[in-house]
């Protein structure tokens, strides 16, 4: 069996993550699964690849807000539910981007 090579830039975690995002859900999320670079979640709003928005989330007591999300893909497959599977990209600085990577690492760790 062919195995489909690993397209993404960083690991993909389970771990707690509350979102806040209008353009996605009118209430708080929590994503489904974390990295470095974004989140997926279950979106109640649906929107097109390539939509950018302000985007707000809290891990490990940390708050980031007023981040620029960006759709990265939207699965097809919920529209009856009600709810999008939906990749998120999350712009920041490079010090929020530090920050939100050592609060990953110490999450995984106390899972460990």
């Amino acid at each position: 069996m062919n195995k489909i090579p690993e397209r993404r830039q960083y690991s993909r975690h389970e771990i707690p993550v509350e979102i806040n995002a209008p353009a996605l859900s009118d209430a708080p999320m929590l994503a489904e699964n974390a990295s470095v670079g974004g989140f997926r979640v279950l979106a109640t709003k649906k929107l097109k690849p390539g939509t950018t928005f302000e985007i707000s989330f809290e891990i490990s007591g940390l708050s980031f807000e007023r981040c620029e999300g960006i759709v990265a893909w939207v699965e097809e497959r919920a529209a009856r539910s009600g709810a999008w599977p939906t990749g998120v990209l999350i712009r920041m600085t490079d010090e929020e981007r530090e920050k939100f990577l050592n609060a990953v690492e110490k999450l995984i760790q106390e899972k460990g």
